[in-house]
């Protein structure tokens, strides 16, 4: 850059330069990323006072403010650096993939102290329009102000505008669709008929769903030690997430960090001493593998890519309509239907409290008011 003025270049001490077309500069050197920081002005004084006020932090154990930092620039130091002092990688990742998709876009352009409430709202309002779910606008609402909140904090800036934006008004949209019991039938039916080492443990993972309406992730990262098969109980203490790049790990809770037993029936158990064998042969006859205990190992031990069950799942099955998780729905279904109360449907399914069965499964909570107007009248007769 072509510089005419003052300029000191002293270690330490920051530079202070006027450029061809006049304005002054002050800049420091970021110690944490090791960047560049500057300040513009008008005049010669006030960029000295910027300097000595950025010298001063630096003097103070502060990083020191660059008010021309943008919302994308930021981001990529909060994701690297910040994000992840008090959350799991899979948050960070999440984090990271809601940014990219649906925040920066819009105002990754713009300065990060520049961004206005009614900013955050456009963003909120183009997430909805571009046909998200509520739960995936207000995660994004919540990534938004986690990485405000920090730079509050850390005095990047001086409030957090995403506090005062409100979410936009969502229409109702129709509630995850569950397979029907024959479609559950159909499906099993022919998974019986299929021969390949690759499908038959395809097969063994949907029975596990279907019979315990776990996740998927939660099956991919079961462990034998987390078997009991004299009581023929699961204890579900974790699942498969993914790391801040991208990659399916092993995670060290489940998606709500709670623990749950599940009984096992006796199929669900025959088909586990199925794989167990199955396992053993393919560990004896593999020259590299890597122990982890699980019971659906991907080729050499690891666990599974749950992208690519994904994948193999609905090449197998190209006619089945629904994923992975629409077992669950259809556990649940079941459930309500053969009377199982909410409390003991929603421990079942891992759920931390029974409003979250309701909101994500109220809709298929049989209608019981007939039943009471019933109990009623023959209670007082009429």
């Amino acid at each position: 850059m072509s510089k005419s003025g003052d300029d000191r270049r002293i270690h330490g001490s920051g530079s202070l330069f006027q450029r061809k077309d006049g304005v002054w500069v002050a800049a420091v050197l970021n110690p944490i990323n090791k960047k560049q920081i500057r300040r513009y002005a008008k005049t010669k004084g006030k960029a000295e006072a910027h300097l000595r006020e950025m010298l001063n932090n630096l003097s103070a154990g502060t990083t020191p403010k660059n008010t021309n930092i943008t919302v994308k620039e930021y981001a990529a130091i909060w994701i690297a650096e910040r994000s992840g002092l008090r959350r799991k990688e899979t948050t960070v990742f999440e984090y990271q993939r809601r940014l990219r998709i649906h925040v920066l876009p819009h105002i990754g352009h713009k300065r990060l102290d520049a961004v206005t409430v009614k900013d955050v709202e456009k963003v909120l309002n183009v997430c909805k329009d571009n046909d998200a779910a509520k739960g995936m606008v207000t995660a994004v609402r919540n990534t938004l102000s986690a990485m405000y909140s920090d730079a509050v904090r850390d005095r990047d800036v001086s409030f957090n505008p995403v506090r005062g934006a409100r979410l936009p008004v969502m229409q109702h949209k129709p509630k995850n669709k569950v397979p029907s019991n024959r479609e559950v039938t159909e499906l099993f039916t022919l998974a019986e008929t299929l021969e390949g080492d690759n499908e038959q443990e395809l097969v063994r993972i949907l029975y596990i769903l279907a019979y315990t309406g776990s996740r998927i992730g939660e099956v991919l990262a079961m462990k034998w030690t987390d078997l009991d098969f004299t009581d023929q109980t699961w204890t579900v203490l974790r699942s498969a997430s993914r790391n801040s790049s991208g990659h399916t790990i092993i995670g060290t809770s489940t998606k709500t960090s709670e623990t749950r037993t599940i009984n096992l029936p006796r199929s669900v158990i025959n088909y586990l001493q199925v794989q167990r064998q199955y396992v053993t042969f393919r560990r004896a006859s593999m020259k590299v593998w890597e122990e982890h205990d699980l019971v659906f190992p991907a080729r050499f031990g690891s666990i599974i890519d749950e992208r690519n069950i994904r994948r193999f799942f609905k090449k197998t099955f190209p006619d089945w309509r629904h994923s992975f998780h629409a077992f669950r729905h259809w556990y649940a279904s079941t459930a309500f239907q053969q009377g199982v109360d909410v409390v003991v449907t929603a421990r079942a399914l891992g759920h931390q409290s029974t409003s979250t069965t309701r909101e994500v499964y109220g809709h298929l909570i049989p209608d019981a008011s007939n039943q009471i107007s019933d109990a009623v009248n023959r209670i007082i007769g009429q």
